[in-house]
């Protein structure tokens, strides 16, 4: 039915695992992409799972099942031709933007997908959807040029694609040391003071 209407899948698995999983809130707030985050807003997070976790809610024997189910699920629909899309809902709760997408990736690769399938769902689907193929989602002459250029090959290692070199965004090449002077800026306007 879902592949019949032409929906679109976009999976956020790791949504779910931080934020309904039964890893403590207390592991990932010390997860050191947290600190690009507003304090505020990650205490904020923390006491929302807390809740959760203090009601008993998340115990793993109760989530596992479900979040196994979300990566059965996300399979079933892929292998029956249903576009995926790579989306990890950020920011939600302990989902910081840009670093999210790399748990979202891990948990598609556990899930079943192959590493090209899964580059696919954040380049050429993303095109797709937007009825746009052809401009943007592939490097080919007269197409959008934007691109991330990472060490390694992602194909081989999906963890190569955290080893970002530098980002083409609208024809202008950003380094990595630009890359790590904005990262650095977010800290600092997030310190806990």
């Amino acid at each position: 039915m879902t592949l019949d209407k032409n929906a679109w899948i976009a999976p956020t698995l790791t949504l779910f695992e931080r934020f309904f999983g039964y890893i403590p809130a207390d592991e990932f707030r010390l997860e050191s992409e947290m600190k690009y985050m507003p304090g505020i807003q990650v205490q904020q997070w923390v006491n929302q799972k807390k809740l959760l976790e203090n009601q008993g809610v998340l115990k793993e024997e109760n989530v596992k099942p479900y979040l196994e189910f979300r990566k059965d699920m996300l399979m079933a629909l892929h292998r029956g031709g249903v576009p995926i899309i790579m989306s990890s809902d950020s920011p939600q709760v302990f989902n910081v933007p840009g670093f999210s997408i790399h748990n979202e990736i891990s948990s598609m690769h556990e899930a079943g997908m192959t590493p090209n399938e899964i580059l696919i769902t954040g380049s050429l689907n993303i095109a797709k959807y937007f009825e746009k193929e052809g401009q943007f989602g592939i490097i080919k002459k007269g197409a959008s040029a934007d691109f991330v250029l990472v060490e390694g090959n992602p194909l081989e290692d999906l963890s190569n694609l955290r080893k970002v070199n530098g980002v083409m965004v609208r024809g202008k090449w950003l380094p990595k040391e630009k890359l790590q002077e904005e990262l650095r800026r977010i800290e600092e306007k997030n310190l806990r003071r």
